[in-house]
């Protein structure tokens, strides 16, 4: 699933840490699988791939928050827009950037007029619920690859430019409400809407990831804490 390869910097560390090359090489691999099995052509993601529990043959991708087995989830989507970066941190590996690249490209090209997400990238406009979660972690990963990227790169250029905008689009939007309806730092936070959970709240995790992206935009010697 997306959401693992916020997990695997564990084992990148941990590899660093006791001289486990294993815990290194399974990380490396789970990203590889992903980029495999959960990156769509177009830049877009799955949510979950499914693999035969018998012969471990790949089936097919489905979604538990998202719209649709073939939608893409947005909070789904921005772990694997900060995930990857985080990984290229420890490995290097070429293939990265430009998958990196392909997904970020993806979620700033069906951002509606005022960038906060919907809480799925099949809408780009009306009234469905978004998630201003995705904004702040997307915002975190454009400002660590663009970290890693070298000076002149002009995926650096634009990651620079675009996480400003959406942090402040998520100032302007999602935080004139907070001590009255919402009791976290920033809302518009729809959690899991096919199962009705946490539809336009307030979430730790947002409120996490929204000081981890003004923190990194301020200080650009940020301690990275993955």
């Amino acid at each position: 699933m997306m959401d693992s390869l916020m997990n695997a910097p564990l084992l990148f560390w941990a590899a660093g840490e006791l001289g486990f090359e294993d815990y290194f090489s399974a990380a490396l691999d789970h990203t590889k699988t992903t980029e495999q099995y959960l990156i769509r052509e177009d830049g877009s993601s799955n949510h979950h791939y499914q693999f035969d529990p018998a012969t471990a043959a790949p089936v097919r991708g489905v979604t538990l928050q998202g719209n649709s087995d073939d939608s893409c989830w947005s909070r789904g989507h921005a772990w694997g827009v900060y995930g990857l970066p985080i990984a290229y941190s420890y490995t290097k590996a070429d293939f990265l950037p430009e998958l990196h690249r392909a997904l970020t490209y993806f979620m700033l090209n069906r951002l509606p007029e005022d960038m906060i997400p919907y809480w799925d990238y099949d809408f780009t406009s009306g009234d469905e619920p978004r998630d201003s979660s995705a904004g702040v972690i997307s915002a975190c990963g454009m400002l660590e690859m663009a970290r890693q990227l070298p000076e002149g790169a002009e995926d650096k250029a634009v990651y620079k430019a675009a996480a400003p905008k959406l942090l402040e689009a998520v100032i302007d939007n999602c935080t004139g409400d907070i001590g009255k309806d919402y009791d976290g730092l920033i809302c518009h936070v729809t959690h899991a809407k096919p199962q009705g959970a946490g539809i336009d709240e307030c979430a730790v995790y947002a409120d996490y990831f929204y000081l981890e992206a003004l923190s990194r935009y301020l200080s650009p010697d940020f301690k990275n804490f993955w």
